[in-house]
């Protein structure tokens, strides 16, 4: 198999539209722009940018058009674009698993999907009983989570900004299908609310643990109704004794 890429560099120039607050710093504004980019197709390029380098200031003065607050810079960027072609084979993760179709990852930001009329049914079944497509001979390996797969792309959908690449296992059968197994998630851990309840526990020593203000006030009048109680206690018995010495 041929060595194939999905990436690109390109260099290019742009002519951006700046607000006054970066009429000091245009650097800073420039890359505040090209930050928006990031991770988002874009048409002109033909692929999602990944990342930027080489920002260059190709004119020494901005320009003001007209009444308009914004001034215009020309820079020329380089950009390293993940761009993918039809008919080359790719490598991607799976995450989801169904019995219309298989999603993937791939580079673990980029959506995939290989419907389930693009599987081989003669390599691959559907299986119920593990949520997953199974291999139909062999070490009858599963696609599962985890699982990482090459298929063919056959299509990319490109909409709002994002990128959604259609694979398939038809094509190129010798050279598509699972590389690695994967592992099955293990199930989510339910929790017992009753148990929960019961299964409090104090606080650990010499932690003091303050509610609010009106717990403090409540302990406050509490020791003065007790320090009034004992001063009334004690006035009591000093009456009773002068009374029993009269």
């Amino acid at each position: 198999m041929k060595n194939q890429t999905h990436f690109k560099q390109i260099v290019t120039r742009l002519v951006l539209k700046l607000s006054p607050c970066f009429i000091s710093e245009p650097r800073k504004g420039v890359e505040e722009y090209l930050k928006k980019l990031l991770m988002r197709y874009v048409p002109e390029f033909d692929g999602i940018v990944i990342s930027y380098t080489n920002i260059q200031f190709l004119q020494k003065n901005a320009e003001i058009l007209f009444d308009s607050p914004y001034f215009s810079v020309k820079v020329g960027v380089i950009f390293n674009l993940f761009s993918p072609k039809k008919n080359l084979e790719i490598v991607g993760k799976v995450n989801k698993v169904s019995a219309d179709h298989i999603g993937l990852l791939l580079y673990g930001v980029i959506n995939a999907s290989i419907p389930s009329d693009k599987i081989r049914k003669k390599n691959f079944k559907w299986d119920e009983n593990s949520f997953a497509w199974k291999e139909t001979f062999g070490e009858r390996r599963k696609i599962c989570n985890g699982c990482v797969m090459r298929f063919t792309i056959v299509d990319v959908l490109k909409a709002n900004d994002m990128l959604t690449v259609i694979g398939s296992l038809l094509e190129k059968p010798n050279d598509t299908g699972i590389i690695k197994e994967g592992e099955d998630e293990p199930e989510p851990m339910e929790m017992d609310i009753d148990e929960v309840k019961t299964n409090t526990t104090a606080p650990p020593k010499n932690n003091k643990i303050v509610w609010d203000d009106n717990d403090d006030d409540e302990e406050e009048e509490a020791e003065e109704e007790e320090e009034d109680d004992s001063n009334n206690n004690d006035s009591d018995a000093t009456e009773e004794s002068d009374d029993n010495e009269d």
